[in-house]
């Protein structure tokens, strides 16, 4: 396949913007949306705000691929183009710690977007959930943290993982951290992150429970105990 180069990325192939407006939402933040193309396949279209994070991220499925943990495994890095016909993208948020954003008219560009895998599941935070499911997804967070990675506070957010049969899954895996990295700011510098990381992950699904009225009395206290630690 002939990689198609621009703007200092190397695209698989391009996609008309037409070709994909009228397919299901499945997921969206401040990066961009994630529309459903078929039942084994999504893509997660990039604002041109965040547009640099779609290499990064794409090559961060497959580390973290290699590494055995449970993420969708990345298909292609595509082009996609906005003519006259208007694309309603994420755009800056109106506050950081509500999560609300605007959503703006985008005409005329070209953006980023990553073709992955689709892992149908319950999304963390938004049914009732089982013990397991929480042990499931405590598990991935510690293996991500054994594998040597971590992601920027700040994205730990409860949406981004899915509970399946299989297990826990992580959907999003845009601002990951290396332990290599961090420890250069500060000797045991990723340890600490990674633990913030992961309280931060428990402490949005908490939230997420609470405003969905799916947090049940047993998993209020296996919740507070894990934070307790």
């Amino acid at each position: 396949m002939q990689r198609i180069l621009s703007s200092k990325m190397q695209f698989d192939s391009q996609i008309l913007w037409d070709e994909l407006k009228n397919k299901e939402i499945i997921g969206h933040g401040r990066e961009g949306l994630i529309l459903k193309l078929n039942e084994t396949e999504c893509i997660k279209v990039y604002t041109p705000h965040y547009a640099k994070h779609a290499q990064e991220e794409f090559e961060n499925y497959k580390i973290l691929l290699n590494n055995g943990l449970f993420v969708p495994q990345p298909k292609n890095l595509v082009e996609i183009i906005i003519k006259e016909n208007e694309a309603m993208l994420p755009g800056h948020f109106r506050g950081y710690l509500t999560g609300e954003f605007y959503l703006q008219a985008v005409t005329n560009k070209k953006v980023p977007a990553i073709i992955k895998e689709f892992i149908p599941g319950n999304t963390y935070g938004t049914k009732k959930h089982k013990g397991y499911e929480i042990d499931n997804l405590i598990q991935f967070l510690d293996d991500l943290q054994k594998a040597g990675y971590t992601f920027e506070l700040g994205e730990a957010v409860a949406k981004n993982f899915v509970s399946t049969k299989k297990g826990t899954a992580l959907i999003d895996c845009s601002n990951m951290k290396t332990k290599e990295t961090l420890n250069k700011w500060q000797k045991n510098f990723f340890e600490k992150h990674a633990s913030a990381y992961k309280k931060e992950v428990i402490k949005d699904l908490y939230k997420k429970l609470q405003e969905n009225n799916n947090l049940t009395r047993g998993i209020c206290s296996k919740i507070n105990s894990i934070l307790l630690k």
